[in-house]
């Protein structure tokens, strides 16, 4: 899927084939009538999707349907069937996806807002923030609305609106890049206004997904320096010490990034043990404890099947007893055991303080 990107100011890390070559200059408004912003489009497709652990990839938008593009008796029969819903004033949609998990309707929802903001807004806002994290393939917990977009100083005429927020901050050319039609900051752009403005955990866990797709963290770094005595510099530079591209899922960045909100010492990620059977990699690690975190692992096994499933419960449990003789103590965690953070908390502050006082 085509997104776009300037050539060396947010550079993709990943080989030839990620890199990016200018097809033409464009001029944008921005903010208000008459505010040029000079934008470079590149033909670029897509950050690199990791090859180990959970696939990522850019967001599809969704179609919508202006009203003004239907006639009334039209639009009608539509929404009476129930082939499409009211989204807003003037846009329907598509209804949500019965079969989808809330969290999947919940982004679902913003992208039809996105869309329908495109087709309906009077300036061509570029979307920033969790938006345009959420676009580009980022884990976003708890994605839902509004809708952010980013407006450089001055910006009047932005009408209030549930379903939208405007942040009042500089852009440069630079900082833009096209996604499928829409406008979008760039992920080192995005990744440093999310760090300045989400919560630790949330924060941590985009940030690993950005860096996990080849965002460059020393621009991220130059980018949050520049705003210097601004507003979340101090947590955002906090959130940088945390991330890492060195993570499989979410689910491990949420335990690592609630762990050490807690107080407790940054783990290694994707650490290697030298055991009997070989060489083990944990998810999560306190190696002078030697206590670590595996995450999943049950959903996993409950996608198997027969022998398959029989040779993984065998390799799994040869790996656990090779890791105890290690002098391991590991703890499993699946998602069911992430709903109740403060449960999440107590298993870990357990885990890691038992061995470190024991």
């Amino acid at each position: 899927m085509p997104l776009a990107a300037a050539g060396t100011s947010c550079p993709q890390v990943g080989g030839a084939a990620s890199r990016s070559t200018v097809e033409r200059v464009s001029q944008l408004e921005i903010g208000r009538p008459g505010q040029a912003l000079t934008m470079l489009l590149d033909s670029w497709h897509g950050l690199a999707s990791p090859t180990r652990g959970l696939p990522m990839a850019p967001l599809d938008l969704p179609t919508v349907v202006p009203t003004r593009n239907l006639p009334r008796r039209d639009a009608a029969r539509l929404l009476e069937n129930g082939d499409l819903v009211a989204l807003r004033p003037g846009v329907l949609a598509a209804p949500p996806d019965a079969g989808a998990s809330s969290a999947q309707r919940r982004s679902q929802l913003v992208l039809q807002h996105v869309r329908a903001h495109s087709h309906m807004a009077r300036t061509d806002l570029p979307f920033s923030h969790q938006t345009a994290a959420l676009l580009l393939g980022c884990w976003i917990l708890g994605a839902g609305l509004p809708v952010h977009v980013t407006a450089p100083p001055p910006s009047t005429g932005h009408r209030p609106s549930p379903h939208l927020r405007v942040h009042h901050t500089p852009l440069e050319a630079r900082d833009i890049r096209l996604h499928q039609d829409v406008r979008v900051t760039c992920i080192e752009r995005t990744v440093a206004d999310c760090a300045r403005t989400l919560p630790l955990v949330e924060s941590v866990v985009l940030v690993d997904s950005a860096l996990r797709m080849g965002a460059d963290r020393e621009d991220v770094l130059r980018r949050i320096a520049t705003v210097t005595g601004a507003r979340g510099v101090r947590a955002a530079r906090r959130t940088m010490e945390i991330a890492t591209a060195q993570v499989h899922s979410p689910g491990e960045s949420f335990v690592r990034a609630v762990a050490v909100a807690d107080g407790l010492p940054l783990p290694r990620t994707l650490h290697l043990v030298d055991t009997e059977i070989g060489r083990v990699e944990l998810d999560i690690a306190w190696p002078e404890m030697r206590v670590a975190v595996e995450f999943d692992g049950a959903v996993k096994l409950a996608r198997l099947r027969g022998e398959e499933l029989t040779r993984e419960v065998n390799r799994t449990s040869r790996r656990e007893a090779a890791l105890a003789r290690a002098g391991w103590v590991v703890l499993h965690l699946t998602w069911s055991d992430l709903r109740d953070r403060d449960a999440l908390v107590v298993r870990l502050r357990r885990l890691v303080r038992h061995r470190a006082t024991g």
